[in-house]
């Protein structure tokens, strides 16, 4: 497969993880992977791949990967199978502009120590 400096667009599957995804489509040089999500919203590309050798911070995939929900991606798998020359509008947000401080408090509850 040449994908040489195109998107290459992939459903979720449970038999080919998106490490092996995203490797496949850096290897037939594709700039973008986007992945289709077939249940509810959107993908983190790595948190639930438990088998991913990929880590954003430790060892980033060899190419851009980003998610689509369902809805998102039939549309677009439509106009790509119509023959359409589909224009893509890519923008990153790695990280959030809100900070998050979680403070988990509960009363009444007595920790018993773990004996060896």
């Amino acid at each position: 497969m040449n994908a040489r400096d195109k998107v290459v667009v992939v459903r979720r599957s449970d038999t080919v993880g998106r490490a092996e995804q995203a490797t496949t489509a850096a290897e037939a040089g594709a700039a973008l992977l986007l992945v289709i999500n077939d249940g509810y919203g959107r993908l983190d590309p790595w948190d639930w791949d438990l088998d991913s050798p990929y880590s954003p911070t430790d060892n980033s995939p060899p190419l851009t990967v980003a998610s689509l929900t369902a809805d998102e991606g039939d549309e677009l798998i439509t106009q790509i199978q119509r023959g359409r020359r589909t224009a893509l509008k890519v923008t990153s947000h790695p990280t959030t502009e809100y900070l998050y401080d979680l403070v988990w408090n509960q009363s009444g509850y007595r920790r018993t120590p773990r004996t060896p």
